[in-house]
C-alpha cells in the first residue's frame, strides 16, 4: 500500500498532530474545474441631505444582506489532512479517499515509504459565506475665512457573519470574534481635516475604533 504498513509510523503520519503538519509541504495548483460563486444580495438604502441652516450636513444610511454559495476558497495543508480524516465527525465519515469534497484526493504520498508526501493546494468550489449589517454615514464641510473643515463619521454594524467550509461543514457564526479576520460588532471610523490654500493642501486625522 501507498500508505505505509498498517500500524506503521507512516501509515500513522497524521496522528503526529500539529508539529507534523508545520513540515507540510504545499504545492500550487490550478484547477480548471473551478466554478463561479454564486450570490445574492439585497441593499436599502436612504441618503438625507440637511435643510436650510444646516449647510454641508449629509447622511446616508445602507442595509445590506449578502449570501454566497459555492464560494471559491484555497485550504491550508492541516486543513486538508483534518477533512480527508474526518476530524470534525462530518466531512468525511465513510473513511474514504473518494470524499465528498475531494480532499483526500490533495494528499500525495511517497511511493517508496507510504510517508506523507506533498498536499495540493488549489482552489475549490467549497465554502458558503452570509453577511447581512448597516453602515451609517455623516458628513459636515463648513467654510472658513481661510480654508474648510470637514467631518466623517462612519459606523458599521455587523448583524452576522456566517461561514462553512464546505458544505458538509458545521456553521461557524464569527459575529463578536477575532474570526474570519475580524468581525467586530461594530467598527467606528472618524476622520477630521482641514482644507486650505485654495483646496491645494489638506491636513488631517483619522481615527478607528474597534470594540
Amino acid at each position: 500500500s501507498t500508505f505505509g504498513a498498517p500500524g506503521s509510523a507512516e501509515a500513522n503520519s497524521y496522528l503526529q498532530g500539529q508539529q507534523a503538519f508545520t513540515a507540510i509541504n504545499i504545492v500550487q495548483v490550478g484547477n480548471p474545474d473551478v466554478e463561479a460563486e454564486s450570490g445574492e444580495t439585497w441593499t436599502l438604502g436612504f441618503v438625507f441631505t440637511a435643510p436650510g441652516g444646516l449647510d454641508g450636513l449629509t447622511a446616508s444610511l445602507d442595509f445590506y444582506n449578502i449570501k454566497v454559495e459555492d464560494a471559491i476558497a484555497a485550504f491550508e495543508g492541516g486543513q486538508i489532512y483534518d477533512k480527508c480524516f474526518n476530524r470534525n465527525g462530518v466531512s468525511n465519515p465513510g473513511m474514504t479517499i473518494n470524499d465528498p469534497a475531494g480532499f483526500c484526493a490533495l494528499i500525495n504520498r511517497n511511493e517508496s515509504t507510504g510517508a506523507a508526501g506533498t498536499v495540493d493546494s488549489r482552489y475549490l468550489n467549497a465554502a458558503l459565506i452570509e453577511t447581512s449589517g448597516i453602515d451609517l454615514q455623516v458628513n459636515w464641510n463648513g467654510d472658513l475665512p481661510s480654508g474648510s473643515l470637514y467631518v466623517n463619521a462612519l459606523a458599521s454594524i455587523l448583524n452576522e457573519y456566517n461561514t462553512k467550509a464546505t458544505k458538509r461543514d458545521r456553521v461557524h457564526e464569527y459575529k463578536a470574534t477575532l474570526g474570519g479576520g475580524g468581525q467586530y460588532d461594530y467598527r467606528l471610523n472618524t476622520t477630521v481635516g482641514y482644507n486650505f490654500g485654495g483646496g491645494n493642501a489638506r491636513v488631517g486625522l483619522r481615527w478607528r475604533y474597534l470594540p
